[in-house]
């Protein structure tokens, strides 16, 4: 029933040609009631932004599951600047064609390395003269745990799990078909 379910869902999604048609397409009004929206309409930050001035990645592949990201600051404004899911996390095809959700993506970061894999398009050198990102390169202690840039620029997270893997060896740890019987 379950994968039934979730089929339905993924077709659904795929009709309406990811986020940006979603998000184009009038409202569906029911006897002049609010609007039905199939996402949410994000944060107010990202509703004011300008058009994009160049292409714009295509992450339509991981919205089927992941529709969160399709209104999440951090994977818009890189979508925005033609930088896709793939580019940080792999192209993922097993991942992707895994109906059973125990395959991890290519790519996964602990919370320890993300300001490293940041660091890769983002250099220290841009970053460590603002003082808001001190945090980020302050040494830790056992009290305060250094930041990572997620903590401030976009969740990027999953709003509801049902796998999980150890980030560093991709060994699944909870969820899959196994955990759906």
């Amino acid at each position: 029933m379950k994968q039934l379910l979730r089929a339905a869902v993924m077709a659904a999604v795929i009709v309406t040609s990811g986020c940006d048609a979603a998000r184009n397409e009038k409202p569906l009004l029911l006897d002049g009631s609010e609007p039905l929206f199939l996402l949410d309409q994000g944060s107010p930050e990202l509703a004011n932004l300008p058009p994009p001035k160049g292409p714009v990645a295509n992450n339509s592949r991981c919205h089927v599951c992941h529709m969160n990201y399709c209104q999440e600051e951090l994977a818009v404004l890189h979508a925005r600047n033609n930088i896709g899911c793939e580019k940080c996390h792999g192209p993922c095809d097993e991942h992707c064609n895994d109906e059973g959700n125990i395959t991890p993506p290519t790519i996964m970061f602990p919370r320890s390395v993300i300001p490293a894999a940041c660091m890769k398009c983002h250099p220290a050198e841009k970053l460590s003269d603002k003082e808001h990102h001190w945090d980020v390169f302050a040494p830790t202690t056992n009290k305060t745990p250094r930041k990572v840039c997620t903590d401030c620029h976009g969740k990027h997270r999953l709003t509801r799990r049902t796998s999980r893997w150890d980030k560093k060896t991709g060994k699944l740890l909870v969820g899959g078909w196994q955990d759906t019987k």
